[in-house]
């Protein structure tokens, strides 16, 4: 039922009105449609959510498990306050680069576009997650430490995006795993690319099936990494091998026409008002 109010809506809502009301319209009807459904699943927690728990988790908060509100002893790691503080600060220097200095189309959106995931994964991501721990809510990081990854597996179930992998086991995964077994996760990464091409080439409007190719080819690759061959080789190995496929086709992701509209047109922009 929220796929297809989220696909009415953007399909006909959508047409006359630019790529960053787009990007809007399809990252809060998804968000707002796959709650709810989380919300509904999870009812029986209900009784367990205070007023304040119940606020942070629908308006802030943009991970799905609702248990996690169930109010407890503060437990704040200070680094993570820290690590946010400098995500934020890595954001705006970027800004200012690509602000300051005539970098052209390419450079400036691939500038804006780290400046932002920096400002928002790495930055607003730690410093909010401090701060529901301070208040007594035991959320988790909602990317942690990527950078450590040992595998696309390690990458994609503990450390990035922990939102979407609540999502994941919230609403979809029991199902699947019942009904593919040990292919849920190959499942999983597809309806990532599938989300991603309704939050990057609909606004966008082009590029289609690039950032599902990014997720099919992980989905390949974390089926390699079940078999005895992968699982013998060395950690430096699977590290490398991990980086290598997080990274070297990203631009699969964030396609140029998305770059284009979104990223170098919000630079463009901010280079107006200095």
């Amino acid at each position: 039922m929220p796929a297809v109010v989220v696909l009415t809506v953007m399909a006909t809502a959508g047409r006359a009105v630019s790529a960053p009301w787009r990007l809007a319209l399809a990252t809060m009807v998804l968000y707002s449609a796959f709650k709810f459904a989380a919300i509904v699943k999870q009812r029986e927690v209900w009784p367990d959510i205070s007023i304040e728990g119940w606020c942070w988790y629908l308006t802030a908060w943009p991970g799905m498990d609702l248990t996690r509100f169930r109010r407890s002893a503060p437990d704040a790691d200070r680094r993570w306050l820290v690590r946010g503080a400098a995500g934020m600060a890595t954001s705006a220097t970027l800004l200012a680069i690509a602000v300051s200095f005539d970098v052209g189309s390419f450079v400036g959106g691939w500038l804006t576009l780290v400046a932002l995931l920096s400002l928002v994964h790495f930055g607003w991501a730690d410093v909010l997650s401090w701060t529901l721990r301070r208040r007594g809510f035991r959320v988790r990081r909602l990317f942690n430490r990527p950078e450590r990854s040992r595998t696309l597996n390690d990458f994609w179930t503990r450390r990035w995006n922990v939102a979407f992998v609540e999502m994941d086991l919230v609403l979809f995964m029991p199902r699947l795993r019942r009904m593919v077994g040990p292919r849920a996760p190959l499942l999983m990464l597809l309806l990532s690319g599938i989300l991603h091409e309704l939050a990057i080439s609909y606004p966008a409007g082009r590029g289609w099936g690039l950032p599902l190719s990014y997720f099919a080819l992980h989905g390949a690759a974390m089926q390699a990494e079940r078999t005895p061959w992968f699982r013998s080789r060395s950690q430096r190995f699977t590290t490398w091998w991990t980086r290598t496929l997080v990274l070297a086709p990203v631009a699969l992701v964030f396609h140029q026409p998305f770059r284009d509209q979104l990223p170098y047109e919000l630079l463009l922009f901010l280079k107006g008002l200095t």
